[in-house]
């Protein structure tokens, strides 16, 4: 798949491209494609220099080839912007754009899960550490108690070093937390609105429920209206971006099943505090539930 999919489907609908335009804005035009008599310039696609930079070190981590990885990306950006022009031409900015309370709310919602994530994982931590002081355990049951453990305390220090930051870095951290926000309120307002619109499957992914079948439609609508015209050669095929990954095999949710109403029906980033709460009770058992081999206190005995 490659680094073309450095801002995946979520980053087509929210148009999340960490303000590739930056630094450009006074260059002249040079139109790679317009959509309703609107262009978009060359220096609309290009990624910042500290993006540039993210983008070619990841990369070359993954073993791909940097300038591909910028090209993929431009060719993203491009339809992303394509794709909010056309959603703002039909449904108009309010569709789409988040609100200050939106944002507000997301952010919300977000800090109240990091404090409620850190404190169940404070928790687990006391409750692992407990049974190990109180128990002895066969290396294969320990093995998982040890790697819950990991897992937690990875947590609490990332936890830690979050609230520790000096003020200039928890200032830029806000900001990124910010534009985080927007993009995820603006992606679930696309997604709901087509959805709204056009009905059909939908998917569940790691960025949320997506209605492919919505997506589908309103892109052919873009197409057959003959209103997206491409410049540059290199961009030719920019319209099949989304094609190809809504061609792929999906597993789709049951049509008219809960999760798909509520996702709808309800901000997506909401936290859901009593969900987690029994989660984590849920695992608590689990991790009493491991079997250990004999109390520490009779296995000191016997060693001695």
């Amino acid at each position: 798949m490659g680094i073309g999919r450095y801002i995946g489907i979520a980053g087509f609908c929210a148009v999340v491209f960490l303000s590739p335009a930056q630094g450009f804005a006074q260059a002249k035009c040079k139109a790679v494609a317009t959509i309703y008599e609107q262009d978009i310039c060359e220096t609309d696609i290009r990624p910042s220099k500290a993006l540039e930079k993210n983008i070619r070190e990841y990369a070359e981590q993954a073993g791909q080839k940097p300038e591909k990885a910028i090209d993929d990306f431009k060719m993203s950006s491009l339809f992303g912007l394509l794709w909010e022009k056309a959603l703002v031409h039909k449904y108009g900015p309010e569709a789409i754009q988040p609100s200050e309370d939106e944002v507000e709310s997301y952010l919300d919602s977000f800090h109240e899960a990091i404090e409620h994530q850190n404190g169940m994982n404070v928790e687990m931590s006391a409750l692992i550490a407990g049974l190990l002081e109180k128990n002895k355990y066969a290396d294969s049951e320990k093995q998982k108690l040890d790697a819950v453990m990991a897992q937690s305390q990875k947590s609490i220090t990332m936890y830690n070093m979050r609230e520790a930051l000096p003020e200039e870095s928890m200032k830029q951290m806000e900001e990124g937390e910010r534009k985080m926000a927007e993009a995820m309120v603006k992606s679930w307002k696309i997604k709901k609105t087509l959805f709204k619109e056009y009905g059909g499957r939908v998917v569940s992914q790691q960025a949320g429920l997506e209605p492919l079948d919505a997506f589908q439609t309103f892109l052919k609508e873009i197409e057959s209206a003959g209103t997206v015209t491409v410049h540059d050669e290199a961009y030719k095929d920019v319209m099949k971006t989304m094609d190809s990954y809504i061609n792929k095999e999906h597993e789709y949710l049951p049509e008219g099943s809960e999760m798909i109403e509520t996702y709808f029906d309800t901000p997506s980033w909401v936290y859901d505090k009593d969900a987690a709460e029994k989660a984590f009770e849920k695992q608590k058992e689990a991790i009493k539930a491991i079997p250990a081999a004999e109390p520490a206190a009779e296995a000191g005995e016997k060693k001695e």
